[in-house]
């Protein structure tokens, strides 16, 4: 790469040749073109790919939520960045090109307030989930906003909750809707303050089967 110093003619830019003219800064540069190989990609390249774009559409409906929640703990990355990384390193499992989820090595969101140290309770017979969690005696968490990450595993939908109940209510119940042949959801709880500027860390709470004769029988 070299760097240009501006003649008579002023900046120069675009594509000439197979060299590439561009400015940075106010400064005008040029670059060899980049060469489009005439190879496929490998077999490595491919599964890259597919790790990526699985983690990518996992994460891609909540990145609003996990950016806001990372921004507090490492102001320098986004959320979305540093958790497809962590994804690809440890909770991607499966062979090209079918791969899948590891949720349970999967943490969404990340913070600073204490730990949910949540459960949840499958309501059988209902399209309702239970959800009991501590409750803290400091004052200054119990107004923390309870948030529920449901993802059912058939649609790839994710059902969320935000600051529907509260730290200090120590329960709730959340109903979803099922999709016609039923889903496998994968549940995660979390707190956040009611300001919005601290989270806890999220918390997998498992897995649970929701079928669409269910709302007949509640």
């Amino acid at each position: 790469m070299a760097h240009l110093h501006s003649g008579i003619m002023g900046p120069v830019s675009g594509k000439v040749g197979n060299l590439v003219y561009y400015t940075y800064r106010g400064k005008c540069f040029v670059r060899r073109a980049p060469v489009k190989s005439k190879k496929g990609p490998t077999l490595k390249q491919k599964s890259q790919r597919a790790k990526f774009g699985e983690a990518m559409r996992f994460i891609s409906p909540l990145s609003k939520l996990i950016n806001e929640s990372y921004r507090f703990v490492n102001r320098r990355k986004t959320g979305t960045n540093v958790l497809v990384k962590e994804i690809l390193k440890d909770a991607i499992i499966g062979k090209y090109p079918h791969f899948f989820i590891d949720y349970p090595k999967v943490s969404l969101l990340r913070g600073n307030l204490p730990w949910a140290m949540g459960a949840m309770h499958p309501n059988e017979g209902t399209c309702n989930l239970e959800f009991s969690w501590q409750v803290f005696a400091q004052s200054e968490y119990l107004e923390d906003q309870l948030l529920l990450l449901v993802r059912c595993c058939t649609t790839g939908n994710w059902y969320t909750t935000e600051g529907n109940a509260r730290r200090a209510h120590g329960s709730c119940t959340l109903r979803i809707e099922a999709p016609d042949n039923g889903g496998m959801l994968q549940v995660w709880m979390a707190f956040r303050s009611p300001d919005h500027r601290a989270y806890s860390n999220s918390e997998y709470l498992g897995e649970v089967m929701i079928n669409k004769s269910s709302y007949y029988e509640n």
